[in-house]
């Protein structure tokens, strides 16, 4: 029997031998799905596909109406009979005859069964196939829905990009621009500047905006798990895989892959990585199979990416692949001008959520608001907003304390070490300071101690690990002797 997708090389079926016990006219679906090994595909412009795609019976005990390319092509195979298997639109296949055992020819109420018995085979074939797509439609929407699920639980910034400043709305009109075509893109930004919020009103502004966005938490997946869930790997390809899992590749195939803290990915990955970008290929740990995606990748980055290629951090190669497009997003130091915006936007977001009915904002507070230089960003400034409304007991919105003693340990702190040390060391010392004041404060809690700092969790994990503190100390060199630090916990 041959069969074939449509549109596709119709590929010949050879009989399974132990399973020819049953009867093709009352089981037509068996019949239709009673092949094993496939012995290739059968070539467009063969005589076979042009006689298949007419769709009419060639019988070889009348040679006048069987061309002779086609009556050597059935000759060569061994077939004296040709049966097309109709479908709705075109044709699915076809029966391939030898002769009778014992020995006469087809006759007419032959053909007619035969031609009975493809009609009922194609639509059996037609329905398996539809079946098999809804299976797949419905296996692939679960994945989605799953993660759809993970990510509703995760809080998101806000649900607008607030501003009207020159600086913000530079970054929007590039959002705009380049939104509706599949370029890669790459949003560098400090911590707390809303890349996520851009990524994400870049995928709505798409063409791809009715498919899914897949975010990768680079920093916040285990080296070990990171190529697993990027391709997915196979039941019993390592311990622990106790079912086959698609990638991130697979489940935003035709959507967006959205890579947050592109550089904390380690170089192997970043290999594998940049071929899946190129080729649009992607293969599960623990299997040979090749899978086609169709994705947009879109990055971000606090880093220097040009730097930690100079380091040898990132690859160079895969630093091209992405830096098709890059949007910086301004820190909210440099566009002052919308904290009155982002302030009113807080406070009428959180305030109901917080019970409290706040309708003014003190002129002193959002004095010291706009002159704070805000390192946290807008993730710093939403969390003073929330202590703040927690803290009033009013309408009109104070702040509880002092900006720099509520948010970090005051920057003018140790100032006297200035002109003995270069900048980036004391700038890396006041990190270590920041770190272990808010690690001390929030009892060793790293998440607590992101929310007291305006960094997400993995962001501080990440600084931690590359500031080398190891249980809420400093590095060697950094405490004085026998200074000590809380536990660091997750």
């Amino acid at each position: 029997m041959l069969v074939g997708q449509r549109g596709e090389p119709l590929t010949e079926r050879a009989p399974d031998p132990c399973d020819r016990a049953f009867d093709l006219a009352s089981d037509p679906a068996r019949a239709a799905s009673a092949g094993a090994g496939a012995l290739g595909p059968l070539a467009p412009d063969s005589a076979i596909a042009a006689a298949i795609a007419l769709g009419g019976v060639a019988d070889l005990a009348d040679p006048a109406s069987v061309p002779r390319a086609l009556h050597g092509e059935l000759e060569r195979i061994g077939a004296v009979l040709l049966v097309p298997l109709p479908a709705e639109h075109g044709v699915v296949g076809a029966f391939l005859l030898g002769p009778r055992e014992d020995g006469r020819p087809y006759n007419a109420d032959d053909r007619r069964l035969l031609e009975t018995l493809a009609a009922q085979s194609a639509v059996a074939i037609e329905n398996a196939r539809a079946w098999a797509e809804v299976r797949s439609l419905e296996e692939r929407l679960s994945r989605e829905n799953l993660y759809l699920r993970e990510q509703l639980e995760l809080e998101h910034e806000f649900e607008g990009i607030v501003g009207r400043s020159e600086a913000i709305r530079a970054a929007l009109a590039q959002i705009e621009r380049v939104a509706p075509t599949d370029a890669t893109v790459l949003v560098v930004g400090e911590t707390g500047t809303g890349k996520e919020l851009a990524i994400r009103s870049l995928h709505a502004l798409s063409n791809r905006r009715d498919a899914i966005l897949v975010k990768v938490a680079c920093a916040a997946i285990p080296e070990s798990l990171l190529e697993s869930e990027l391709f997915g790997h196979e039941k019993g390809s390592f311990t622990g895989a106790t079912q086959t899992k698609p990638g991130r590749f697979e489940v935003a195939d035709g959507g967006t892959l959205f890579f947050d803290d592109v550089d904390t990915l380690p170089l192997g990955v970043q290999a594998k990585l940049l071929r899946a970008i190129q080729e649009g290929e992607v293969q599960r740990v623990g299997s040979n199979a090749v899978r086609h995606v169709d994705v947009r990748i879109v990055a971000a980055t606090n880093k220097d990416l040009r730097a930690e290629v100079r380091a040898g951090r990132f690859r160079e190669d895969l630093y091209y692949r992405l830096h098709v497009v890059p949007i910086r997003l301004p820190a909210l130091r440099e566009r002052p001008d919308d904290i009155p915006l982002l302030v009113q936007h807080f406070v009428e977001r959180e305030g109901p959520r917080l019970g409290r009915r706040i309708t003014a904002v003190a002129a002193e507070t959002l004095s010291e608001l706009v002159r704070y230089p805000w390192p946290g960003n807008i993730r710093e400034l939403r969390n003073v907003i929330e202590r703040a409304l927690v803290m009033t007991s009013g309408d009109v919105l104070r702040l509880p304390g002092p900006l720099q003693a509520d948010a970090a340990p005051a920057m003018g702190a140790g100032g006297g070490e200035i002109g003995h040390a270069p900048f980036a060391e004391l700038l890396r010392r006041k990190k270590i300071e920041w770190i272990r004041e808010a690690l001390a404060r929030s009892g060793g809690n790293q998440r607590r101690a992101a929310e007291l700092l305006g960094m997400h969790r993995p962001s501080l994990t990440r600084m931690i690990r590359e500031l080398g503190i190891r249980d809420g100390a400093a590095p060697p060199g950094d405490a004085p002797s026998g200074a000590g630090g809380p536990s660091v916990s997750t």
